[in-house]
């Protein structure tokens, strides 16, 4: 476990710093669990797992993909999980630029329907 903790934290370019500021640890706790002098405790591998949308089965036993697919439970057509799962990949200025051409194409929808409901 000591490894994936590190591999997670060069995955998300963390120091042990910050990493240890996203989970309420120590720099020194943080230390401890990648060199293996102290067990990961169940709470915090389960706030890893929370935080950093990791597998479990893969953190603990180095089983399975590093991380889970939050698409996967959504009951919505396949194509609209693609463009989700390509939304989520974006920085949050492309995204908010998105989420605003979105809404204007929504509204002018909505605006037509309900002059059509009128006449």
């Amino acid at each position: 476990m000591k490894n994936r903790l590190r591999e997670l934290r060069d995955y998300f370019n963390l120091s042990q710093k910050k990493l240890g500021e996203k989970l309420n640890l120590s720099v020194s706790q943080i230390s401890s669990y990648e060199t293996g002098h102290r067990n990961i405790p169940e709470r915090t591998i389960l706030d890893i797992c929370r935080i950093f949308k990791c597998n479990k089965e893969w953190f603990v036993n180095g089983t399975g993909d590093m991380f889970i697919d939050d698409l996967e439970d959504l009951d919505v057509e396949e194509d609209i999980k693609i463009l989700l799962s390509k939304l989520k990949e974006l920085d949050e200025e492309d995204r908010v630029a998105i989420q605003k051409m979105i809404d204007n194409a929504y509204y002018k929808v909505l605006s037509n329907k309900k002059e059509r409901d009128e006449e």
